[in-house]
């Protein structure tokens, strides 16, 4: 019976030919769970049950004991008012248009749509959040059939690490960043957001490869969006922790001004060099653009860093200097260096 549980649109023929409708226990069991702890899934799961009672009648007061039992679990009560309500039952919930008028003499009424300011898509989405947190990607597909907004207001309402890490993975969806963008302010974590995004979505050679069927102007759009919110403080922090080669395709001219001072191979190759200072300093402006640069360029050029202990503090100081706004970069860097015995 658990193929019940992957009923959808899509399969919904199947299910019905592989389920064994006089297993009354088995489909009770599952029927009540589905009512219980899936309103998100309730118009096509009323379909269902609708089937089930067609093949098997003695069903419909069983399911009928379901939807009128009490229960101290005030989202399984509400759910089952709206199943109630798919099924043709009296109730005071709006917006629903029943499958069928199986139970039009059974009368039930909820206060809890109050609670989700009298939008059921509210209340799906704390169920999909409460029921489908263990299963990402089954909770991501049910939240992206909701509007953006819906799922957004979530989020800013219980701003938990959950939800932040949820709004993030939802921009893989085209038109949910645009939707985001407008609500980004009211997030505490706004910058970390942006970054996450670009760090995912655009920090690749296959930008957006999870949405490869999303045609080219839907991405360039989306880069759009992004590009704008890059701006002051946001900015600052992406150039922190983001791949600052992606920043640069992203930006363009605007990346220019934030660029470090950088040298080719060749350019160091011909440069000579009076002093240990002169020498460090263009090794910094060499290996500007990533710490895989500042390694792969130590490794190549070791011999000349076999240090006096005053020059040491030297390139300590100089790297600091350079890399002030890149704590980040410093980090790994000095911990590595001393890690090597080069300072």
């Amino acid at each position: 019976m658990k193929h019940i549980l992957c009923l959808a649109r899509e399969n919904f023929n199947e299910v019905v030919e592989k389920t064994d409708f006089h297993d009354t226990k088995g489909l009770i069991s599952i029927l009540r769970d589905m009512i219980d702890h899936a309103p998100f899934a309730s118009s096509i799961m009323s379909r269902f049950i609708v089937e089930c009672i067609n093949r098997n009648p003695s069903l419909e007061s069983r399911i009928r004991d379901v939807l009128k039992e009490s229960t101290a679990d005030r989202d399984a009560a509400f759910s089952r008012c709206i199943y109630a309500t798919y099924l043709g039952a009296k109730t005071n919930i709006p917006d629903i248009e029943p499958v069928s008028s199986i139970f039009s003499s059974l009368a039930l009424e909820s206060h809890e749509i109050n609670n989700f300011e009298n939008r059921l898509e509210n209340f799906y989405c704390h169920s999909i959040i409460r029921e489908l947190r263990c299963n990402d990607r089954e909770c991501l597909l049910r939240l992206s059939e909701l509007p953006h907004e819906c799922v957004i207001d979530y989020a800013v309402k219980d701003q938990n690490m959950f939800n932040t890490s949820l709004i993030i993975q939802m921009c893989r969806f085209y038109g949910f960043l645009e939707s985001l963008e407008k609500r980004l302010p009211e997030f505490k974590m706004k910058n970390e957001i942006i970054a996450s995004i670009f760090m995912n979505y655009f920090s690749d050679s296959n930008i957006y490869s999870s949405r490869g069927k999303e045609p080219s102007d839907a991405l360039d759009n989306e880069a759009g969006i992004l590009r704008k919110l890059m701006t002051g403080n946001t900015l600052d922090y992406c150039l922190k922790v983001c791949n600052k080669y992606y920043l640069g395709l992203l930006l363009g001219r605007k990346f220019q001004d934030f660029q470090l001072p950088q040298i080719s191979h060749s350019q160091f190759c011909k440069m000579k060099f009076s002093n240990v200072k002169e020498f460090l300093d263009a090794f910094l402006k060499l290996t500007s653009p990533s710490v895989s640069h500042f390694f792969s360029y130590l490794e190549y050029y070791k011999d000349k860093f076999r240090l006096k202990e005053d020059d040491k503090k030297l390139f300590v100081e100089l790297l600091r200097e350079f890399h002030k706004d890149n704590p980040v970069y410093l980090e790994i860097v000095l911990r590595k260096l001393s890690k090597f015995h080069v300072i």
